[in-house]
């Protein structure tokens, strides 16, 4: 369905967005968690809820990181969107206990009277802190591709989410719980690239001259990890590499790849 000229937005999916709108309209906020592999779109279909609830949506109110996400928040005006992408390593249950995800876990739980649009981005739903999942969020959109083809989307309600997190968590099996329908979407993006892969380049440096350590496969660098084995192993679901969790945490590897620690 076109909502606007050049501007298509699926049909099932634009009704239950315009039941958030209502939401808003009546003193809540708009969460809404968007998954799936790397590649496969998060960020596109992100970027056009975004707009689709907010035509003001811009580079602006894309945010990377913590402390990013709160001043986009604090400075935010009503029935605004906001876009927290990558934001696996804020809300992974392996680092749950950080600081800053203890802080923005704690500002989640004080800004429903901004009435705010909120779409938060990361690669698997199962590693995602319980309270934004199955507490937090309204629902669950699941990006993917069928063979190279990308554009595909399942839409989980705030019932069937929790259904699939509970169900789903040991086996990270997205087949445990059907979504309540299934759509299409279409390539148009309302952000400037080059601007988008700057802000985040810039964020992930950041990262790194904090100190913070990463949790991600040393050889894809892919979030999308699972341990195993009471926490002796992990494996990368994305690549298939295997180690012990040193291999997966504090690789803070430089633009030539290699870790700061060898190039001592």
């Amino acid at each position: 369905m076109k909502f606007e000229t050049d501007k298509y937005i699926d049909g099932f999916l634009k009704s239950n967005l315009d039941v958030i709108i209502q939401r808003v309209d009546l003193n809540w906020d708009g969460i809404i968690y968007v998954g799936g592999f790397e590649g496969d779109g998060k960020t596109t279909l992100a970027a056009q809820l975004c707009y689709y609830f907010d035509r003001t949506f811009n580079m602006d109110r894309v945010c990377f990181t913590a402390d990013q996400f709160r001043k986009v928040v604090e400075s935010a005006k009503p029935k605004q969107a906001v876009l927290f992408d990558e934001s696996y390593l804020t809300f992974n249950t392996g680092s749950r206990m950080t600081k800053e995800t203890r802080k923005v876990k704690s500002f989640l739980t004080m800004i429903r009277k901004k009435q705010l649009f909120i779409i938060i981005v990361a690669p698997t739903v199962f590693d995602i802190d319980y309270y934004i999942i199955c507490f937090r969020s309204l629902a669950l959109i699941n990006v993917y591709a069928e063979g190279l083809e990308r554009g595909f989307f399942a839409f989980y309600n705030r019932e069937r989410k929790e259904q699939l997190y509970i169900k789903g968590k040991k086996t990270h099996d997205m087949r445990v719980t059907r979504p309540n329908f299934k759509g299409r979407f279409s390539k148009w993006n309302v952000l400037n690239l080059k601007k988008y892969e700057k802000k985040k380049d810039e964020a992930i440096e950041s990262v790194f001259k904090e100190g913070v350590p990463l949790w991600a496969c040393p050889r894809c660098e892919s979030g999308s990890t699972k341990s195993r084995k009471q926490g002796k192993e992990v494996w990368c679901r994305r690549c298939g590499f295997e180690g012990v969790p040193n291999n997966f945490y504090n690789k803070l590897k430089t633009k030539g790849g290699k870790n700061e620690k060898e190039m001592e």
